[in-house]
């Protein structure tokens, strides 16, 4: 249960913080790419959460995400479209034996721009006070829908996500907050 509740505390601060939620992946199987250098563990420069990636199959990894002795595990996927690689994350077990807890919870995905390095990783997150002032702007070209709370989930397709996370790759408005990991 500890480990639930602690899932459900880091995916409100992704949600909240520094990530878009989007109801569908941002890759096609062929989109999918192995980095042999994302594999091993990962610090955060400026707390303490860690991130290890562990190779899952061919085109997918595990990722063990450790802040404050809470764990989180997730399906990570890197994305090349063009010349920019994406990240793209996706929770990889909602199960519970509680009915209610469990029909309260929607796994989602969130994608963001990664730069892989030998000892460093760079990943730049969707901003979302940049969605929010695109959606006021009416200059939004995805669909999404907003919740009771006004959080956003993104609800376009793939081939759309795609064109979007395309147009504004080098936006660093749209890819704003940078993540550093140094190799542990």
């Amino acid at each position: 249960m500890k480990i639930k509740i602690s899932f459900l505390i880091i995916i409100a601060i992704l949600l909240v913080s520094s990530c878009v939620p989007s109801l569908n992946p941002l890759y096609n199987e062929k989109d999918l790419i192995y980095n042999k250098y994302l594999e091993g563990t990962w610090v955060e420069t400026k707390s303490k959460e860690t991130w290890t990636f562990k190779r899952k199959s061919d085109k997918e990894y595990w990722l063990n995400y450790l802040e404050n002795n809470d764990e989180a595990v997730f399906e990570a996927h890197l994305v090349k479209l063009n010349d920019y690689i994406f990240l793209d994350i996706y929770p990889s077990d909602l199960k519970s034996t509680n009915y209610l807890y469990q029909s309260h919870l929607f796994p989602v995905h969130t994608f963001s721009k990664i730069t892989i390095m030998k000892k460093q990783i760079v990943i730049k997150m969707l901003d979302p006070a940049w969605i929010e002032k695109s959606i006021k702007n009416k200059t939004l070209t995805l669909d999404y829908v907003k919740s009771e709370d006004e959080s956003i989930l993104i609800t376009a397709p793939t081939d759309k996500l795609q064109d979007f996370a395309l147009k504004y790759a080098i936006s660093n408005e749209a890819f704003k907050d940078s993540l550093i990991l140094i190799r542990k």
